[in-house]
């Protein structure tokens, strides 16, 4: 099967995450960028692991405390109907701006 793609976040998007995750819209230490390039790999190697055994276009995902949402999204790329919740709003707002 052929690989996920996960959405690659913009330049404006990718501040809004590092603000955030550390409070600075310009920080791109490479503490923050492996932290947030952890979450998408993360994502994209559960989604391999998935397809392995099942292909979840078409089917209802449901992910409850999503984040900024990585692993949403890609679902929703793979072709899956996604539903996601977190309690925390910005974290909701940054995933549906993904």
């Amino acid at each position: 099967m052929p690989a996920i793609e996960l959405a690659h976040d913009s330049p404006e998007l990718e501040a809004a995450l590092s603000e955030y995750a550390t409070g600075d819209r310009n920080d791109r230490s490479e503490k923050t960028q492996y932290a947030l390039l952890i979450k998408v790999q993360h994502s994209k190697s559960f989604f391999e692991f998935c397809r392995r055994y099942f292909d979840i276009g078409g089917m209802h995902f449901i992910e409850i405390g999503c984040g900024t949402a990585p692993i949403s999204v890609a679902a929703a790329l793979a072709g899956a109907h996604v539903s996601a919740c977190d309690f925390v709003k910005r974290a909701v707002d940054l995933g549906r701006r993904r």
